[in-house]
């Protein structure tokens, strides 16, 4: 069992944000670069052609969120995957799903070596999540050394 990439990205909110925000400051450098934006916010609104300097910062700004983002990312993937590539199926409870906007967590609980765990993730709601409900019975993903560092497999991985 081997979670997808794609559905890392969509579900998992850390990975996420670790994607948004490069792609948002390269797009913005683009912009600037293009002309399409017409003025650069931190320099008095001055346009690229008037002043092709002031577009460095953006590239700065993007090339070091790559630096820090991309890595971020990486680690973050290799994690989940480490997860599931020792961990065994499990059946569980959600105990509750708190949303605000499209980000949250969702609370479940599951038995693992006869001991109760309960768990949040903290996801991004996509439309896997988004039917994820109060009280349903679902398959998690319980890695056999850190059971507490358990997944909803459903978010993760094609069925």
């Amino acid at each position: 069992m081997k979670p997808k990439f794609t559905k890392i990205l969509k579900s998992d909110y850390p990975s996420l944000i670790s994607v948004i925000f490069p792609v948002a400051i390269g797009l913005i450098y683009v912009l600037i670069v293009t002309d399409l934006i017409g003025f650069i916010p931190l320099r008095k609104f001055q346009s690229a052609a008037d002043d092709p300097e002031a577009a460095k910062i953006f590239l700065w700004f993007f090339l070091g969120s790559l630096l820090i983002f991309l890595p971020l990312l990486g680690y973050r993937v290799a994690e989940l995957f480490e997860r599931f590539s020792n961990a065994v199926d499990v059946e569980g409870q959600i105990i509750e799903v708190n949303r605000f906007r499209d980000r949250g967590n969702i609370v479940f609980a599951f038995k693992y070596e006869d001991v109760e765990y309960r768990v949040s993730n903290a996801v991004h709601f996509s439309k896997e999540a988004k039917l994820i409900q109060e009280g349903q019975i679902t398959t998690i993903v319980v890695p056999r050394l850190e059971p507490k560092k358990a997944l909803i497999k459903s978010l993760f991985c094609e069925d």
